[in-house]
């Protein structure tokens, strides 16, 4: 996970589930721009796939294809990078049915 220093200048350690909530609650606003942000921070700070654990794994589909709604939702849509979002988030999850959806309607 990526560190940021905080107010008091002291290392943070981002939490990619805070991140994903706050995006969440900034998608369901119609916050499309601010969305795509914050999901965008939430996949850097899990780091490669090399390096994730099962869970994280897990989390980082689920927030590629988060971000590939997002995409699309946004004025305007762009398409071609919520198709590539939904790819490399069924590589990580084959079995998500939200993420298989959203790769055939765009």
């Amino acid at each position: 996970m990526d560190v940021e220093e905080g107010p008091s200048g002291s290392a943070d350690v981002v939490d990619p589930v805070k991140l994903k909530d706050q995006a969440n609650v900034l998608f369901k606003d119609g916050d499309y721009t601010a969305a795509l942000k914050l999901y965008t921070a939430a996949i850097d700070a899990l780091g490669p796939e090399p390096k994730c654990t099962s869970e994280s794994l897990s989390l980082k589909a689920s927030l590629l294809s988060n971000r590939a709604s997002a995409f699309m939702m946004k004025k305007p849509a762009n398409f071609s990078m919520a198709s590539n979002d939904c790819s490399s988030s069924l590589r990580l999850d084959s079995d998500n049915r939200k993420t298989m959806l959203k790769k055939v309607c765009d």
